[in-house]
């Protein structure tokens, strides 16, 4: 399913996730978007928020249409990938530990240096914890994308 929303609808539906814990978030910063897409591939039910600073969101949960935008557009995304996937299909994919108790809600993805928040998480996360967003855009105002 792809589809383009409008920003608000993405904050809504991401900040309801936040609130919910019902999947794991991943920030994907703009060097990863294509190899995380290509990933994520055969991880069933995941759905990709594809951020370009713009007032419309990409929705997709097919890894081309994010390789595609990411070749034209510089953007990050934020993926939402259902706790009813194993744990462990999700480490394999993404290289990474995921812990199989579904503890860590959130898998920041990055290439060494700083961490890169993207605006559609930030904005999302200020509808849940808005002291965490302030911190965050305090703090790592050079790193928000």
């Amino acid at each position: 399913m792809t589809a383009v929303i409008p920003r608000e609808s993405a904050v809504h539906r991401i900040a309801a996730h936040i609130t919910d814990r019902d999947v794991w978030l991943i920030t994907v910063p703009p060097s990863l978007l294509p190899t995380v897409a290509e990933a994520l591939g055969d991880v069933p039910g995941w759905l990709g928020y594809v951020d370009n600073g713009t007032g419309l969101i990409l929705t997709t949960d097919r890894p081309m249409a994010i390789i595609a935008t990411a070749v034209f557009i510089a953007s990050t995304a934020v993926v939402a990938v259902p706790k009813t996937v194993p744990a462990a299909v999700l480490a394999e994919a993404l290289g990474r530990d995921v812990p199989a108790d579904g503890s860590q809600d959130l898998i920041l993805l990055h290439e060494g240096g700083p961490i890169v928040w993207p605006m559609l998480f930030v904005e999302a996360l200020d509808r849940v914890e808005p002291a965490v967003a302030a911190h965050l855009r305090a703090n790592d105002l050079a790193n928000l994308s």
